[in-house]
């Protein structure tokens, strides 16, 4: 079955995916990671009516969607288009049914401004059909704040490149990568999947963790006192068993490394 790359180019003005580790400030993922993107998609394609709705909690029916989603996606990962800026803010929520307004115990990183492409390899069929259908109605990608407006998207044939060293310019998982021998980057670690909890059941029952290799480069502007993310390119030698598909979007030509097994869950 052929695989396809189905893109969309995205105006995010606020972004904050919150990464799980402890420290004084709630730090985001420069870019939007595997788990946060499964997530919205899946979002999508239920308010589009395009996921049967199995279960008896909220929970239990969200990860019958992720897992139909799984079923026949590689990769989900995105990359940097136009420059964003870093910062933190006190977030403050006015919660209604409260009567409350309630503030974050930290403070939170959020990424401003930033202009990125999203990027999912599926094998050809009904799931990708869906998944397109889906985009349009995008609202999150993150956190509640996190809104998302998609500009342009459509489905690519891909090409497989079969050399082992080779450009990358999506964020890559560490396990897909054997050495990086040249490019900027930040690493960041996190789940691969959503995680479902409701008492004692929760989803995937062994959530996988990796490493991220997130392209980008960041510039401080001393007088400002701004910290800039620039995208970059990286040349890696890549771990036995990944490919690269590559293809061409109205954002240029993407690179993306993919697993030949692609395993989601434990």
């Amino acid at each position: 079955m052929r695989m396809k790359a189905l893109s969309a180019t995205i105006r995010l003005p606020l972004f904050s995916s919150k990464l799980p580790v402890p420290y004084q400030v709630a730090i985001s993922s420069p870019l939007p990671l595997s788990s946060a993107l499964i997530g919205s998609l899946v979002r999508a394609m239920a308010i589009a009516g395009l996921i049967e709705p199995k279960g008896e909690n909220i929970e239990e029916v969200s990860s019958a969607g992720v897992e139909y989603l799984l079923s026949e996606l590689y990769c989900a990962t995105s990359r940097l288009i136009e420059c964003g800026s870093r910062g933190t803010v006190v977030l403050k929520r006015h919660r209604g049914l409260e009567h409350i307004i309630r503030s974050d115990a930290m403070r939170r990183e959020y990424i401003f401004g930033q202009k990125a492409e999203i990027i999912y390899l599926f094998r050809e069929g009904r799931v990708l059909e869906d998944a397109y259908s889906a985009i349009p109605l995008l609202d999150r990608i993150g956190d509640t704040e996190s809104l998302v407006s998609p500009i342009n998207w459509n489905i690519y044939d891909v090409k497989v490149v079969e050399d082992v060293e080779v450009e990358l310019n999506t964020v890559t998982r560490a396990s897909f990568i054997e050495k990086i021998q040249e490019g900027a980057f930040s690493v960041v670690k996190a789940y691969l999947t959503p995680i479902f909890k409701c008492g004692e059941w929760m989803w995937p029952s062994s959530p996988i963790a990796d490493s991220f290799y997130v392209p980008i480069r960041a510039v401080t502007i001393s007088r400002e006192g701004l910290t800039l993310l620039e995208p970059s390119t990286l040349k890696v030698k890549l771990a036995r068993g990944c490919k690269v598909a590559e293809f061409e979007s109205s954002a240029g030509i993407a690179r993306v490394a993919f697993p030949k097994n692609p395993v989601w869950v434990g």
